[in-house]
């Protein structure tokens, strides 16, 4: 897993591309909610949802897998 430095515009390009991209570590992928259209987190493991902030502290640890 390789970190880059995105952007909240650059993490929406990549999901509108068909790119996974995840925050962490592989269990929280960022996916687009076309109903409320924001991005989330989801958490694979336990099924939970959040919404992720343009947030420097979030947007560090985003990766394109």
């Amino acid at each position: 897993m390789k970190y880059i430095n995105m952007k909240y515009k650059d993490i929406k390009k990549a999901i509108k591309n068909n790119k996974s991209v995840y925050w962490s570590n592989d269990n929280y992928k960022i996916i687009y909610d076309k109903k409320c259209q924001r991005l989330l987190i989801h958490s694979i493991c336990n099924n939970h949802y959040i919404k992720l902030l343009d947030n420097k502290y979030y947007l560090k640890d985003c990766y394109i897998k």
